[in-house]
């Protein structure tokens, strides 16, 4: 491989990214644990540290079957994008029905016991044998790493922040001050 290149392996999952619009979360998971499967067969490379990336799911999997560094980036919880609107610590809950509140239950349990080493739920201790920690959780801010300690408070380790990269040399290229989108501000 050159300097500068990357190999990319795609393994098409064989599940749909939803159904009809619906379950989105469900099939997200799935197509990880699919994809898990493959880095821990004998078909796939070893590698030195697994970089998890939104999901969880397959943290502990990979902890306990990959034996190799998982690093886990979080961007937001997603029990709380999905139950309602989240407002400088505020969850304000739309108004969802039933079902989806019993759908989402089991995910947002899952969200929680596979990015911590142990999780009490009702007074049940659930062991993830452990492993279910990642070496690391990195968050894209100050803000996210803060909401991430606060909603899932049996993760003993505050997230450290990363911001995420940016391609500077995007902005390198000349701007037209008689473009009518550019404003010139002074202070």
């Amino acid at each position: 491989m050159e300097a500068g290149t990357l190999n990319i392996c795609y393994v098409k999952p064989p599940f749909p990214r939803s159904y009809k619009g619906k379950f989105h979360i469900l099939f997200a998971h799935a197509r990880q644990l699919h994809l898990t499967r493959f880095l821990l067969s004998s078909q796939a490379p070893e590698y030195d540290v697994y970089f998890v990336d939104q999901l969880s799911t397959c943290v502990p999997f990979l902890r306990l079957f990959g034996r190799t560094r998982v690093v886990f980036y979080c961007h937001f919880p997603d029990k709380l994008l999905a139950n309602g609107a989240f407002i400088e610590g505020n969850v304000i809950m739309k108004n969802t029905g039933l079902l989806k509140r019993l759908y989402r239950m089991p995910m947002d349990w899952l969200e929680e016991a596979t990015t911590s080493k142990s999780f009490s739920f009702a007074h049940i201790s659930v062991l993830m044998l452990d492993s279910g920690n990642a070496d690391i959780i990195l968050a894209n801010s100050s803000f996210t790493a803060r909401v991430f300690k606060s909603y899932f408070p049996s993760i003993g380790q505050r997230p450290r922040v990363v911001y995420p990269g940016i391609n500077l040399s995007t902005y390198d290229s000349p701007v037209s001050l008689s473009d009518p989108d550019v404003v010139v501000l002074t202070s």
